[in-house]
């Protein structure tokens, strides 16, 4: 089994261990993300990096909530670059690890509901 990408801890902290609430945030989740990748590819692909910065801060939270730690500063980052136009040549390493992570940490927590 691969290293698990994320923690529930802070979902189940916030659901104050309401079972229905976290499933609620997990299948939230689980339907949000893959609309997301596909937009930040999207935008990437079009080179719309203001776009990709407003869609990467609103999937900063999610991040956050379901703690992926290998990417809360990556996706800072990102938009951080999409909203400023700067450092875009860090752009193409950082879409290749949220395709790499991102859509693994959906997978996994799909395992969980």
């Amino acid at each position: 089994m691969s290293e698990k990408l994320y923690s529930l801890e802070f979902v189940e902290e916030m659901s104050g261990g309401n079972e229905e609430f976290t499933k609620q945030l997990i299948e939230l989740f689980i339907e949000s993300v893959p609309e997301s990748i596909e937009k930040i590819n999207k935008f990437y692909e079009n080179e719309e990096y203001e776009k990709l910065g407003k869609e990467a801060h609103k999937l900063k939270s999610t991040i956050q909530t379901v703690q992926i730690p290998s990417f809360i500063e990556k996706i800072k980052e990102m938009e951080h670059i999409g909203k400023t136009g700067e450092e875009l040549d860090k752009l193409p390493g950082l879409i290749e690890e949220f395709n790499e992570i991102m859509p693994k940490a959906v997978e996994q927590i799909k395992s969980e509901v």
